[in-house]
């Protein structure tokens, strides 16, 4: 599986130990890369995979081409080790978070952690076999305005039927 890396690579190898970023990245800014940066040193990940979304069934469509999106993903990152850009969901059409995380699961990847904004944390019951998902990876859930900790924490205790979304990553 290629996951958009010009060099070849074992996938397995390149996201074990990672935190998941998917989005429209429409555009990359600081706060994205900042909040990954800080998630990561806080619950111990080795690589923050960032993956841009095709196309968001639960959204509108991105302004800038998947192309200008890859670009912008690459330079804003480009410095940085700790994180990889990949094309692997611009490749797949729409988005389901699921799918990927299964395809990346099949090629071997382990002890994947999905970061997502306390934003979609309560569109989550929407998402695509969302009990699937939680089975299969520990989200990671990061405030951010105008999500604060109380909203975010309520959002938790809604999606208690739903899947285990632990406190201890709630930052």
């Amino acid at each position: 599986m290629d996951l958009g890396d010009e060099k070849p690579h074992n996938t397995a190898m390149r996201i074990e130990n990672s935190i998941l970023l998917g989005g429209s990245f429409d555009p990359v800014h600081r706060g994205h890369l900042e909040i990954a940066r800080f998630v990561a040193s806080a619950v111990g990940a080795s690589r923050v995979v960032l993956m841009p979304t095709a196309r968001n069934p639960l959204k509108r469509p991105p302004v800038a081409s998947d192309a200008q999106r890859l670009a912008m993903l690459r330079l804003a990152t480009q410095e940085d080790s700790l994180f990889f850009v990949s094309d692997f969901e611009l490749q797949r059409g729409v988005s389901y978070t699921i799918d990927t995380i299964e395809a990346l699961q099949r090629d071997g990847a382990t002890n994947l952690m999905l970061l997502m904004g306390a934003d979609n944390l309560r569109d989550l019951p929407r998402w695509r076999r969302v009990d699937d998902l939680l089975a299969a990876v520990q989200p990671v859930v990061a405030c951010r305005p105008p999500s604060g900790f109380a909203e975010a924490a309520a959002a938790v205790e809604a999606l208690a039927g739903v899947g285990a979304v632990a406190d201890q990553y709630l930052l």
